[in-house]
């Protein structure tokens, strides 16, 4: 999880480096999926993780911005897997 941490808490983080953060979601064996909705007017952005096998299942966050979107279910990652 510190390899998420170190990207996450970095004020200055694009989305270029997220992409690592996202390879390590799958790599656990969980889902990380982006919707873009275009019917939206806002919160046009869903990114959530599905926790395969664990409580809870479901981290999502929705939003304008996709990369605050993205830091967030990122970092409710990061806070579900160090509960358990």
């Amino acid at each position: 999880m510190k390899e998420i941490t170190d990207i996450i808490e970095n004020e200055l983080v694009d989305l270029a480096d997220l992409l690592p953060c996202i390879d390590y979601v799958k790599n656990r064996g969980d889902v990380f999926v982006l919707k873009a909705d275009g019917e939206r007017k806002t919160n046009a952005y869903t990114v959530f993780i599905n926790r395969i096998g664990k409580e809870p299942e479901m981290l999502r966050s929705d939003g304008d911005n996709l990369r605050t979107s993205i830091i967030e279910v990122l970092r409710r990652y990061v806070e579900a897997e160090l509960i358990e």
